[in-house]
C-alpha cells in the first residue's frame, strides 16, 4: 500500500481537516458543499466523527475520493449510546480525547506544512485545543445546544442545554475564526469570539435552464418542498394546501421520523425520493411555487436566515413562500412571500403563482447568480489564504 503522504499528489498545498459527524455519502448538506469548494484550492481530509451505535462500521476506515480529498472515519473500541455521550461529561471527554488522538495520529502521517482545522462539531472542544493546526475555523449552522432536549423534564432539559452550551462555548473561545449561517447565530458567537462573520450557503447548479413556457391556468398549481421531511415542517399547513384540488404538492427528500399515514390516500400529494444535481434542478424547474412551511415553534426555524435550499429555489427562477421566520433574509417583492397562518400560506402560494412573470424570474436568477457555492468557495479560500500570508510575515 502506498505511503499516506503520496495520496495527495500536490503535497505543497495546505491541508484542511474537516470535522463533522455527517457521512460523506449522505444526502448533500452544507458540510459536503464546503468540502467540495475547499478541494478546489487545498488538500482536504474529511473526518467522519462518530461515537454512536448505529449507521457506522466500528473500525477505522479510510477512502481516497480524489487526489485532493481523503475520507477518514475513526472509531471507538466500544460504540457509545448517543444519549450517554451527550449527558455524561466524563464519558464525553474520554471519548472525544480518544478520537482526537486518533485524528491527530492519522493526519501526522501526511507531509503537510500548513494544517487548517475546519470544524462543524459544536461539542468537540478537545480538537480545538490541539496545537496541530495553524488556523482553526468553526462553522456554526444551527442552534445545536437547544436541539434534542428532554422537553418532558424541565430540570433535565436545563442541565442538557447548559452542558451542551458549555461545550460550544469552549469551541468558540478556542477557535481563531467563527462563521455563522444566520444573524442570531452570528450575534451569539460574537459575544465570545469577535472574529465572527455571517456565512450564508449557496447553490451548486451549474447551468441555467430555459425559461418555462406559459402554463394553462386550468392545470394544477405545482407546489414543492425540497429537503428533510421531518417534524420541523408544519404538517397542518401542508394539509391546508392539500385541501385545494387545483394544487398538487410534491415533497422531495428523505423522510425522517414521520408517519406518512398522516396523509391518507390523497390524490394531490406525491412523495419524491431524494434527488441531487441536475435531476433535482430539473424537478424543481417543473414546479410553479417552492415552499418552506417550517414550524416556528422550533428553535432552528426561528434563527434561520437563509437555509441551504433557498438559493437553490431561486436558481430555478421560482417564487418562494415561507412561514413567517423572523430572521429570514430580506428579499425583493416577488421573490419571497411570508405567511403567518395556514390559510394565509395557501393565499400567498396563489398570489406568487398569479404574479409570476419573466421579469421576476430574471430577478430571482440574478440573485441566485450572486449566491453560488463557487463564490462562497472563493470567500473561504480568501479567509484561509489571508491567515497563511499573515503567518509567513
Amino acid at each position: 500500500m502506498e505511503r499516506n503522504e503520496r495520496l495527495f499528489i500536490e503535497k505543497n498545498l495546505p491541508t484542511v481537516v474537516i470535522i463533522t459527524r455527517t457521512k460523506w455519502d449522505e444526502m448533500p448538506r452544507i458540510r459536503h458543499q464546503v468540502t467540495r469548494q475547499l478541494v478546489r484550492f487545498f488538500n482536504v481530509i474529511y473526518i467522519e466523527k462518530h461515537v454512536g451505535m448505529k449507521g457506522y462500521e466500528h473500525r477505522d476506515q479510510m477512502k481516497k475520493i480524489s487526489n485532493r480529498l481523503i475520507i477518514y472515519s475513526p472509531s471507538l473500541p466500544i460504540p457509545l449510546p448517543s444519549r450517554l455521550f451527550r449527558i455524561d461529561p466524563v464519558t464525553h471527554r474520554i471519548a472525544n480525547t480518544y478520537i482526537k488522538k486518533k485524528i491527530i495520529k492519522f493526519i501526522d502521517q501526511f507531509d503537510c506544512k500548513n494544517r487548517i482545522l475546519f470544524n462543524f462539531e459544536f461539542d468537540f472542544p478537545e480538537i480545538t485545543r490541539s496545537p496541530s493546526f495553524c488556523y482553526k475555523i468553526y462553522l456554526c449552522n444551527d442552534e445545536f445546544p437547544n436541539m434534542n432536549l428532554d422537553n418532558k423534564n424541565k430540570m433535565k432539559a436545563w442541565f442538557q442545554r447548559n452542558l451542551l452550551q458549555y461545550y460550544e462555548n469552549q469551541v468558540i473561545k478556542n477557535t481563531d475564526k467563527c462563521l455563522a449561517v444566520s444573524y442570531p447565530l452570528k450575534a451569539k458567537l460574537r459575544e465570545l469570539n469577535p472574529d465572527t462573520e455571517l456565512f450564508l450557503p449557496g447553490h451548486e447548479f451549474k447551468t441555467v435552464l430555459p425559461m418555462a413556457k406559459e402554463r394553462s391556468k386550468k392545470q394544477q398549481v405545482k407546489v414543492a418542498f425540497m429537503g428533510y421531511i421531518d417534524r420541523r415542517l408544519d404538517f397542518e399547513w401542508l394539509m391546508e394546501i392539500l385541501k385545494n384540488p387545483d394544487m398538487r404538492l410534491y415533497l422531495i427528500g428523505p423522510r425522517e421520523n414521520i408517519d406518512t399515514d398522516f396523509f391518507p390516500g390523497l390524490f394531490n400529494l406525491e412523495f419524491v425520493e431524494p434527488l441531487t444535481g441536475e435531476l433535482l434542478q430539473r424537478k424543481l424547474f417543473e414546479m410553479d411555487v417552492l415552499i418552506m412551511p417550517y414550524d416556528i415553534s422550533f428553535r432552528g426555524p426561528i434563527t434561520t436566515t437563509a437555509p441551504n435550499k433557498f438559493f437553490q429555489y431561486l436558481a430555478v427562477g421560482k417564487p418562494v413562500v415561507i412561514s413567517d421566520m423572523p430572521n429570514f433574509i430580506d428579499m425583493p417583492i416577488g421573490v419571497l412571500y411570508r405567511a403567518k397562518t395556514a390559510v394565509e400560506f395557501v393565499t400567498k402560494i396563489r398570489q406568487a403563482y398569479e404574479e409570476d412573470n419573466n421579469e421576476l424570474i430574471n430577478m430571482r436568477l440574478k440573485i441566485a447568480q450572486e449566491n453560488t457555492w463557487d463564490k462562497r468557495g472563493v470567500m473561504l479560500c480568501n479567509i484561509i489564504q489571508k491567515r497563511l500570508n499573515f503567518l509567513k510575515k
